[in-house]
Formats: structure tokens, C-alpha cells, sequence
């Protein structure tokens, strides 16, 4: 790895390692979307109870809609963007052009996504006559890859270190992304150490909980009356 492309790389890296301080700031109850349906079904008694829940599920998706974001930006690094709809990079190799899809790991939701992977990538080699479509994993083993893309994909894929290795042109890029990553969550936490991720979620649930108390009640019928009529 060249020292730009580390230096590029880090920063996507940070970035992705900052989000979590940065959503989890930004929580107010306000900017929260309750759903009394679900929060009762799951048997979330008190407002810490759903606050934690809510504070969780927030910080979460965020972080890895982050990283779905950024570790594509990181395969450019080595690859590039591509027009053709459907394809997230493309690799030139051996004097061929392969559109790649990425997916992050190797988990695929349902059939109706891959079908529409399958005519998403058809569709942007049929506008490039003689390139190769590809869906690209970050992370996995091709053990590991659902049944549904084993049975219902039309394209190849390349899955976790098979991936990096494509792509980077390099069998150790891998172990070398995983190093970096080592060393950029280790600055994140030198950064906060005054405060560490941990304490920082723990107020922010007692700062939601509290909300929903003063707002809806602390509990009970009442509470759950009250959050029903606020949120449906």
C-alpha cells in the first residue's frame, strides 16, 4: 500500500470510527420515530427500557450505513466509480473491465434483491460488451454466503479476503487494512478517553429516558396510553 493511498484510506477509516460519537450526540427524543406497536411487543416496561432500545438502535444503523458508505469509497482507492447503474466500482484487470457490486458482508435479505443485482450488473455489462459482473463482500467466507445468493445469483462474487486481494492487487492488503483499522480505533479512543463510548451511551439513555418520563410517565398503562396517542 502506497503511503497516499494509507493516508486516503485512514481518513475514510476515522470516519467511519467517529460516527458512532457523533450520532449518539445528536439523539434527542424529538428526532426519535417511536413505534408503540413494536416497543409493547417487546416488552419494553419502562422509559430507560425504550430509551436504551431506541438509543441502540439509532447509533447502530447509522454506523453502518457509514460503513457501507465509506469502506466503497475505500475500494476506489484502487478501483474506480463507474456511471453504468448497478455497478458500485471497476476493476481493470488483465485487460478487462469487471463491474463490481459491493455488499459488505455476506448476507443477502431476499430473493427480490438478488434478482435485482442479477439485472442491475447484466445491464451495465451489456452496455460494456466483453466486461465481467461481479458482486464484491467485504468481509466473510464463502461458507459463509447465503443460500439465497448461492441459489439465485447469476454472477460470480468474491467474498472477504478474496475481495481485497482483487481489487488491491495484493494477497496481504487484507491483514494490512485490518492493522490500519487497529490503529485508527486506538486513536478514537486516545481521543475520548476522558470519556469513553460506554459512559457517553449511558447518558444519553438516561437523557431519553428521562424525556420519555416527563413526556409520556414512568410506566405503566398510562405511559403506554399516552406514547400510543402521541405516535399513531
Amino acid at each position: 500500500m502506497k503511503p497516499e493511498q494509507k493516508e486516503e484510506i485512514r481518513k475514510e477509516l476515522l470516519a467511519i470510527a467517529k460516527k458512532r460519537f457523533e450520532a449518539l450526540g445528536k439523539i434527542k427524543l424529538e428526532n426519535l420515530d417511536l413505534n408503540p406497536f413494536l416497543l409493547r411487543l417487546l416488552g419494553l416496561n419502562t422509559p430507560r427500557e425504550i430509551a436504551e432500545f431506541m438509543v441502540s438502535q439509532r447509533t447502530e444503523r447509522g454506523v453502518v450505513t457509514s460503513y457501507g458508505i465509506r469502506i466503497q469509497t475505500i475500494a476506489k482507492v484502487f478501483a474506480t466509480g463507474t456511471g453504468a447503474e448497478g455497478a458500485d466500482i471497476m476493476k481493470e484487470k488483465n485487460g478487462k473491465r469487471h463491474y463490481i457490486q459491493m455488499k459488505a458482508g455476506p448476507n443477502t435479505p431476499n430473493k427480490d434483491l438478488v434478482a435485482m443485482i442479477n439485472r442491475l450488473l447484466r445491464g451495465a455489462v451489456r452496455r460494456n460488451r466483453g466486461s465481467v459482473p461481479l458482486l464484491g463482500m467485504t468481509y466473510g467466507k464463502r461458507k459463509r454466503v447465503s443460500s439465497i445468493i448461492q441459489r439465485y445469483s447469476e454472477v460470480d462474487w468474491l467474498i472477504g479476503r478474496e475481495f481485497w486481494t482483487f481489487i488491491s492487487d495484493d494477497d496481504e492488503f487484507a491483514k494490512e487494512l485490518f492493522k490500519l483499522i487497529v490503529d485508527v480505533a486506538d486513536d478514537v479512543a486516545d481521543a475520548h478517553k476522558e470519556k469513553t463510548y460506554s459512559q457517553r451511551f449511558q447518558e444519553k439513555v438516561d437523557e431519553v429516558a428521562e424525556e420519555i418520563k416527563k413526556k409520556y410517565g414512568d410506566g405503566g398503562e398510562e405511559m403506554w396510553q399516552k406514547l400510543f396517542e402521541d405516535n399513531v
